[in-house]
């Protein structure tokens, strides 16, 4: 039988919700918030009001996102081909000006996929600590969002690698029926030098074993040492969901209630 014990949230009173009610949004810490100079947004689709809530926060940062499958340009040809469709057609125009509205000046948006090579179409998330700003990012000034539909297993090599000027991220892991040991296996090692502070399970998929754990978890972690040792050693008992931070990320199911025994 399967559990999820290992990555029970040390609950922290500092949680706040950034972006989207439902699927989009993310709980994360506000010591993250506080002291990220640059926010990188991996997996964007049409949805990125995490990052836009996260600069309004802080609104010094730079912002750099990547995602190969969404542009202003393919919103704008969805738009066309669902001319005869008002509804659709108004939804990708109305992605194509916010898209356009954001991305600009210190916001940056690369038509890239984040994956473990590099082609036309993807790049290794250590290129992208390469790039220009990232390159001489300072310790703990950098917050990770990830959510690239099962590519999280593959950088995590990377994200180990780079942790020294990370503070914090949060994680969506995918098809965790099938790559559960995986997971596993990249929360221990995550563990050296970060913290869990908090799961959500996403309700848009189903789940497995007779524990109902969600196929796919969203994991938020702190940088171990920005965590204080009374903090720790708190032992909080918290259910999750937790009413006024978590909302399911399809609205018309119930939230997925967790068990960490």
């Amino acid at each position: 039988m399967k559990s999820i014990s290992f990555v029970k949230p040390v609950f922290l009173d500092d949680l706040v919700r950034v972006g989207n009610i439902y699927d989009g949004g993310y709980v994360i810490n506000q010591r993250c918030i506080d002291r990220t100079e640059h926010l990188v947004g991996l997996g964007v689709n049409t949805d990125w009001s995490f990052e836009s809530d996260f600069f309004q926060r802080r609104n010094t940062i730079l912002v750099s996102c990547f995602d190969y499958s969404v542009s202003a340009r393919k919103f704008f040809k969805n738009a066309v081909r669902s001319f005869y469709n008002p509804v659709e057609s108004f939804f990708w125009l109305k992605a194509m000006i916010r898209f356009k509205m954001f991305f600009r000046a210190n916001r940056k948006f690369y038509k890239k996929g984040i994956t473990d090579y590099n082609n036309e179409y993807f790049i290794q998330l250590k290129d992208i600590f390469k790039m220009p700003g990232l390159d001489k990012a300072g310790e703990d000034t950098i917050f990770l969002k990830i959510d690239i539909e099962q590519s999280e297993f593959r950088i995590m090599k990377d994200v180990m690698s780079n942790s020294k000027a990370i503070n914090g991220m949060v994680i969506e892991f995918h098809d965790l029926d099938i790559l559960f040991d995986n997971f596993k296996n990249i929360i221990n090692q995550l563990s050296l030098e970060f913290v869990v502070t908090h799961v959500h399970g996403n309700n848009c998929g189903e789940t497995f074993t007779p524990d109902s754990i969600p196929r796919a978890l969203e994991i938020t972690l702190v940088k171990r040492h920005l965590i204080k040792d009374s903090e720790l050693s708190a032992n909080r008992e918290v259910h999750y969901p937790i009413p006024g931070l978590d909302a399911p990320n399809e609205p018309t199911r119930a939230d997925y209630v967790l068990n960490f025994n």
